[in-house]
């Protein structure tokens, strides 16, 4: 047994997504854009009422705050991505006091301000990686932030955990790029996605959209060629209801003071590939980081933290797929061990909430001294009736 460590239940939840007022698609707000195209929202005439399932679940947490001692958002939890090319992108203050989402700022306010006993953290993610640190502490005063240049990483007790995107070609920051340029080429995938979305009704996911037309063009991405990135976004952007030369506005973002054409972004990344390899951020190469972006990211966990011994439990979001996997060490190996309980390693991802999804999922874990166990488990909220749901469950010895 372990004296050293003492008995910790913590809560991992990211991709919120949550929109300002005129992402609900109100009559009158946005006449061109007559859908919501916003991920999180409280849809009653399909019974997806996922913000005040969300306001609940703290609600939840806060009751039972002997239980749970740390609630750790993994990111993507105020969302200017979301936004048709159309329209101006929205400030995370206009997201902040949106009424929609008065219950669940409420909640994470009284967490961070620690009128309960559970402390709360903040990891930025790359749908909310603009927020300057400073908006984040003023708005929400007590929460505990962790980053530097748009990225962190919780570590305690073994685990570390992020939002993930940083391994992706599409959703990183832009490589290379000036200092206050940092916006990747997934912003403007969004932006597109969210144009058709707005425009048909239907849920559109930005990443849905890429995996339409990436195999098209995956060869010309292997090879480094230019041309790739250049048609992928082009086709992209025409097929949500653009065209070349459509506008897509920004309000100041990016020093870009009214808007940029389809042709200009897609000019802009047609060098992405060779910048990559320039800089290879955390040694990966572009290839690696174009799988990394459409399949799923345990083979970072493994590459980036097992084989480096750097960390026992490694958690993520960004992917939208919860997900749990076990690793056993034999000599220098590392072996996958999906029928095992007890692992040397584990990966686990928290999901998300948003409406397109099944399942409002978040990731627990238990370190538990007097078992010489650290628990993690994926957990799913299904109402007020059921909020602990565990779907799947593995450990490590501590």
């Amino acid at each position: 047994m372990n004296t050293s460590l003492k008995k910790t239940k913590r809560i991992f939840i990211s991709d919120l997504h949550m929109g300002d007022e005129r992402s609900q698609g109100q009559e009158g707000v946005s006449p061109k854009y007559p859908h919501p195209y916003c991920w999180l929202r409280d849809d009653k005439k399909k019974k997806r009422l996922r913000l005040t399932m969300l306001a609940d679940f703290l609600d939840y947490l806060m009751a039972n705050t002997g239980e749970y001692n740390e609630l750790i958002i993994l990111g993507d939890l105020l969302d200017h991505w979301v936004c048709p090319m159309g329209l101006n992108p929205t400030t995370f203050e206009k997201v902040a006091v949106a009424p929609q989402n008065e219950r669940v700022i409420a909640n994470f306010k009284k967490m961070a301000s620690r009128d309960v006993d559970i402390d709360l953290y903040y990891v930025p993610g790359n749908h909310d990686m603009l927020p300057p640190r400073t908006f984040i502490e003023d708005y929400f005063p007590g929460i505990q932030f962790i980053g530097k240049d748009n990225i962190g990483v919780f570590s305690q007790d073994h685990i570390a955990a992020e939002h993930g995107s940083q391994y992706t070609l599409f959703c990183a920051p832009d490589p290379g790029s000036a200092p206050g340029h940092r916006l990747p080429i997934g912003f403007y995938i969004s932006r597109a996605a969210a144009e058709k979305n707005a425009a048909e009704g239907k849920p559109v996911d930005g990443f849905d959209v890429l995996m339409k037309f990436i195999f098209d063009v995956f060869k010309d991405l292997v090879k480094g060629s230019e041309a790739a990135m250049k048609e992928l976004f082009e086709a992209i952007a025409l097929d949500c209801g653009g065209k070349l030369d459509s506008p897509i506005y920004m309000n100041g973002l990016e020093g870009i003071k009214d808007s940029i054409s389809v042709q200009e972004v897609a000019e802009k990344y047609a060098g992405l590939l060779k910048k990559w390899e320039r800089i290879r951020p955390n040694g990966l190469s572009s290839l690696q980081a174009v799988f990394n972006e459409i399949s799923e990211l345990h083979g970072v966990a493994k590459r980036q933290y097992f084989e480096k011994d750097k960390a026992k439990i490694v958690i993520f979001g960004h992917t939208h797929k919860y997900t749990m996997e076990g690793y056993n060490k034999l000599g220098d190996h590392l072996y996958d061990a999906p029928f095992d309980k007890c692992c040397d390693y584990i990966y686990a991802n928290s999901g998300t909430w948003i409406n397109s999804h099944k399942y409002c999922t978040y990731v627990e874990t238990e370190l538990d001294p007097g078992e010489s166990k650290h628990h993690v488990r994926i957990c799913r909220y299904d109402s007020t009736d059921d909020p602990h749901h565990v779907m799947s469950e593995k450990y490590i010895k501590v």
